[in-house]
């Protein structure tokens, strides 16, 4: 199986570090102008989740399961436990820049198991819906972290 790269995607957000990561490892939350989906804790052991999302994809109803690691506040890591694709594996990783400004880098790699159109349905299908759905996200993570740092008084 070849593993395609997913575009890293970065935002800059005028929040402390802390505040983004709680609000980014919410399992519950949703985001206002996020992508519309459904997250359902299933287990917890300390800082390992396993989450399954609900997603309405091109082609109808998507849903996953994923092993959800909190590394409090540096990194959360997702790893696909079961879903369309046979390897999905994606990092958020939160950058303390100052009292009041962090960076959240996004990386990942997805992959299928069919020798030869495997590589194409994921860059053709997967790469663009994750790209999407991600981009919607860190944007939406930025509005609400900013809002919630300018109303707490924990902004810049």
């Amino acid at each position: 199986m070849k593993l395609i790269d997913l575009h890293p995607l970065a935002v800059e957000i005028a929040a402390p570090r802390e505040l983004v990561f709680e609000i980014a490892s919410a399992v519950d939350g949703k985001l206002p102008n996020g992508p519309s989906h459904e997250a359902t804790l299933v287990e917890r052991s300390g800082d390992v989740m396993v989450v399954r999302y609900r997603l309405m994809g091109r082609r109808g109803p998507v849903e996953l399961l994923e092993r959800v690691t909190l590394s409090r506040p540096q990194q959360i890591d997702y790893q696909r436990l079961s879903g369309p694709l046979d390897h999905v594996s994606e990092r958020l990783t939160f950058e303390d820049h100052g009292k009041a400004l962090t960076i959240v880098r996004y990386s990942g790699q997805v992959g299928r198991r069919l020798p030869l159109l495997g590589p194409l349905i994921v860059r053709l299908l997967a790469v663009p819906a994750y790209q999407r759905l991600m981009y919607r996200s860190l944007r939406s993570l930025k509005e609400t972290a900013e809002a919630r740092a300018q109303r707490s008084g924990r902004c810049r």
